[in-house]
C-alpha cells in the first residue's frame, strides 16, 4: 500500500501515531509523529515539531483507520 502526504499511519516498531509529510524515493517515507491520544486527545491530530520524526520505509507503516 502507498501512502500519500497527509496519511496518518502508525509506525509499527514503535507504536507511534504519524503524519506523512513526504513521499521519498525508493518507498521511503518522512513523518512528523503525533501526540498520543491517550495522553492529550484535543491535541492527538496535531504533527509534534519536525525534529521530531523521521524517515521510514514503507513496511514499516501500516494505515490507521
Amino acid at each position: 500500500m502507498a501512502f500519500q502526504v497527509g496519511d496518518t499511519v502508525m509506525i509499527k516498531d514503535l507504536g507511534r501515531r504519524a503524519l506523512v509529510t513526504a513521499v521519498l524515493p525508493e518507498s521511503h517515507y518522512q513523518v512528523e509523529y503525533l501526540p498520543d491520544p491517550a495522553e492529550d486527545p484535543v491535541e492527538r491530530d496535531s504533527p509534534m515539531p519536525a525534529e521530531e520524526g523521521g524517515v521510514y520505509l514503507i513496511d514499516d507503516l501500516e494505515p490507521v483507520t
